[in-house]
């Protein structure tokens, strides 16, 4: 490690900023992931997706944290979580982005779980003392969550429509 390090002029605390990219990028994945539904008795995910949002808040602070301290970072603590976390919403939403005008047909009947991953954003903002609706607001436009929630809560409905006819 100590060699990587020397090598390219890379400090551990610099290596960790690109935790926020690695699961910027990986995270609109799980909609491909049948499993990435959200279970609106639970309030999450079936495959527990919702714990990302408290391992992002909470890792990212510790992050930034360490680099404001280690004065590669000049700016106040609150400044670079901000930036830092509007850089992550960024890169989430081109991914999702890239995803949903992705031309290969089998891939879009594969995206099952888009609307499960806009309530997981939703509920980034909500724990997240640095990451506001406004900006939330600037990548993914209010009536896209509007429409997830729609879609979640309304397939809640008709499933225990469903489930009251059978009896």
């Amino acid at each position: 490690s100590s060699g990587i390090n020397a090598e390219y002029g890379a400090s551990s605390e610099t290596l960790w900023t690109l935790f926020n990219v690695m699961v910027a990028v990986t995270l609109p994945l799980q909609s491909l992931d049948v499993n990435s539904v959200y279970r609106t008795p639970i309030e999450g995910h079936e495959n527990n997706l919702h714990c990302v949002s408290t391992a992002v808040t909470w890792l990212s602070a510790c992050v930034y944290t360490n680099l404001v301290r280690s004065g590669l970072e000049k700016e106040p603590l609150q400044v670079v979580l901000k930036e830092g976390m509007r850089e992550f919403l960024e890169k989430v939403s081109e991914r999702m982005l890239k995803l949903q005008l992705e031309e290969d047909k089998e891939l879009q009947k594969e995206i099952k779980q888009r609307d499960s991953l806009f309530i997981l954003l939703e509920k980034m903002v909500r724990d997240s003392n640095f990451i506001t609706y406004d900006m939330l607001e600037n990548n993914f436009p209010f009536t896209i969550l509007r429409n997830s929630f729609r879609a979640v809560y309304e397939n809640k409905k008709k499933k225990q429509q469903k489930n009251e006819n059978e009896i």
